[in-house]
């Protein structure tokens, strides 16, 4: 337990507020940390967003800031701990607030949701956490914990009037609904789900249609992903009795089309979980995706994961499930089983919350590094100075874990 039993403010660093992985995980601990915990959360973004409203119903503060305010903000509020989810999957100018916090000696976490190597030295994070075992490979770095995404299983309303809800959606009653419901990324690979859909009009004679549903994600030009379905769409011929795009659609929604989709249709790259997958399992939706980074690990035994960039092999699987009525229903029992099992919050909050208070309570002089380290000056190419600090950009550094 914390040595000092007051509440704490702990500050959690997202880059956006629209929906996606980083912000349902988000909302689904500070969700259950609140109910039995003295840490208080707070959010900071870059951005607003859509998935606001979500954050709100929790009680919770919300500050909306540029990156280099927010050393600033958390000491002026004064935060305790800061939980950054941004880091790793965003690119290094915007890493500043973890360079301002280090010098603060703020202590910070970084929780790696992305599938990418480090992106800041880790010399400046008390501790890192990452959610799957690809992720620690890609990591390189000892001492990472990993701890799986908890999924809100109480949010999971299983509806047995499907007929009425594809009557509202205006989704065909007599047809097998291929979807997946995700941000508009590069990653997310939207226009192989679309391409696949196409193909398979070809070789299957069961009836089938397509739905899809998300918003852009924040780093993309405005309108680009958009635009590359509706061309896509547009030179395949689609038209709106194959196919539906939805956009942005609130919790509930998202609920409602999960229990219409027969089949999660998702092939996508750089995931460093996969938080899609496991909503769609707990609906009992066999998953159809490639075999890269956590996919396999997270999906498990509750679909088909084949090999990482073989569109044929998706497009046989895909056909396999939709030809195979009992195959989807086993598929879809095992996922969900896997989930119900697997990411209960309850016992992966508590980890998170032990591992915050670990680092309160050993954020003083002696302890403050999380890694001993060196620097060997390189060529010196060139000397920015963000904020009050001097960050050399070419340097080269090696870690070794501290004892």
């Amino acid at each position: 337990m914390i040595k000092n039993i007051e509440h704490k403010n702990i500050f959690h660093v997202v880059r956006g507020l629209n929906h996606g992985g980083i912000q349902e995980f988000l909302y689904t601990f500070i969700k259950y940390s609140n109910s039995n915990s003295f840490l208080k959360h707070h959010i900071v973004s870059r951005f607003d967003g859509s998935f606001r409203p979500m954050f709100e119903q929790l009680d919770c503060p919300i500050f909306i800031c540029d990156d280099k305010e927010i050393a600033y903000l958390v000491k002026n509020n004064e935060g305790n701990c800061v939980v950054t989810h941004d880091v790793n999957g965003s690119l290094p100018f915007l890493h500043q607030h973890a360079y301002d916090l280090f010098f603060k000696r703020i202590p910070v976490i970084n929780y790696v949701h992305n599938a990418f190597p480090m992106q800041s030295p880790p010399c400046l994070f008390k501790k890192i956490i990452t959610t799957s075992k690809s992720n620690v490979s890609i990591l390189k770095l000892n001492g990472v914990v990993t701890v799986p995404i908890p999924i809100d299983i109480e949010r999971v309303a299983i509806k047995k009037n499907i007929a009425e809800l594809k009557n509202k959606w205006r989704i065909p009653l007599n047809k097998v609904i291929l979807g997946r419901i995700s941000r508009l990324a590069p990653n997310k690979l939207i226009l192989e789900t679309i391409k696949a859909y196409f193909e398979l009009r070809k070789k299957t004679n069961v009836p089938i249609f397509l739905l899809l549903a998300g918003e852009e994600a924040a780093y993309v030009p405005k309108g680009s992903q958009i635009n590359m379905i509706k061309d896509l769409v547009s030179s395949l011929g689609l038209t709106d009795e194959d196919f539906l795009y939805l956009g942005i659609v609130t919790d509930k929604e998202k609920q409602e089309l999960l229990n219409v989709i027969d089949i999660y249709s998702a092939p996508t790259s750089k995931e460093g979980y996969g938080i899609a997958f496991c909503e769609a399992a707990l609906y009992g939706k066999p998953v159809v995706t490639y075999d890269n980074c956590a996919n396999k690990e997270v999906v498990g035994n509750g679909g088909i994961v084949v090999k990482n960039e073989d569109f044929k092999a998706l497009v046989e699987a895909l056909k396999l499930l939709i030809e195979n009525t009992e195959l989807r229903k086993k598929l879809g029992i095992q996922g969900q089983s896997l989930i119900n099992s697997r990411n209960k919050p309850a016992l992966i909050i508590k980890q998170v919350e032990d591992i915050i208070i670990d680092v309160l309570n050993l954020n003083n002089n002696i302890y403050f590094y999380q890694y001993n380290w060196t620097i060997k000056m390189a060529k010196l190419k060139k000397i920015i100075i963000p904020s009050l600090y001097k960050r050399l950009l070419s340097f080269r550094f090696n870690f070794k874990e501290s004892k």
